[in-house]
């Protein structure tokens, strides 16, 4: 197996972290990891902080529409480590 981790995606992950501890956010960090996949061969390309919402119940749920424009974007990008 091999996997390769683009360092901007370590980046945006620890940017992400200390932000939501500085400002004493409430609640889970949530976010999204994109990448590929061939074979035995795995790349990580992207990360990003994800909008959540509270349903009914309290539960956090993935704001479904913001996620799936924030995909296409990425999609969108030019790719390459």
């Amino acid at each position: 197996l091999h996997a390769a981790l683009h360092p901007l995606v370590l980046l945006t992950i620890s940017d992400h972290i200390t932000r939501h501890a500085a400002r004493q956010h409430q609640g889970p960090v949530v976010g999204a990891l994109l990448g590929q996949h061939q074979g035995r061969e795995i790349s990580l390309e992207y990360a990003f902080e994800c909008q959540t919402i509270r349903d009914p119940n309290g539960e956090v749920q993935l704001h479904d529409a913001w996620f799936e424009e924030r995909v296409k974007q990425c999609m969108r990008a030019p790719r390459g480590l």
